[in-house]
């Protein structure tokens, strides 16, 4: 994420009159404060103006992945965080995240890690 951050300032001060770009910068700390929350892509871009369909093609081309992918990335990378250095159960570490259930919650951290979150905080502890 660092890494992307990082490219994606650089792209931003070397073309600091594309609107795009500020967008794309504006919707990566958009999502970065609101993980938390029930987002849909639709929201995300009602907030900034946009059409969905643009929203999600431009973010993509600047970033390499689309809003709803790179939500996806900030939340995992919390919930392992959380799974690795708290207490808090499963359920609490998926509304943590901003899941709306922990069963979804449990197959997406599944699909994106191979460990259910009970496997990864075991294999992780310390």
């Amino acid at each position: 994420i660092t890494d992307l951050l990082t490219n994606l300032i650089t792209l931003i001060s070397k073309h600091p009159k594309d609107t795009h770009l500020r967008i794309s910068a504006q919707v990566i700390d958009y999502l970065q404060q609101h993980y938390q929350e029930f987002i849909t892509i639709d929201d995300i871009a009602r907030r900034f103006s946009l059409n969905t369909s643009y929203l999600i093609r431009k973010f993509k081309k600047e970033t390499g992945m689309t809003p709803y992918q790179y939500l996806t990335t900030i939340r995992m990378d919390h919930a392992r965080y959380a799974l690795t250095t708290t207490h808090h159960t499963v359920l609490e570490i998926s509304e943590l995240c901003g899941y709306q259930s922990e069963n979804s919650f449990c197959i997406t951290f599944r699909k994106e890690t191979g460990y259910t979150p009970t496997q990864y905080r075991y294999k992780h502890e310390l």
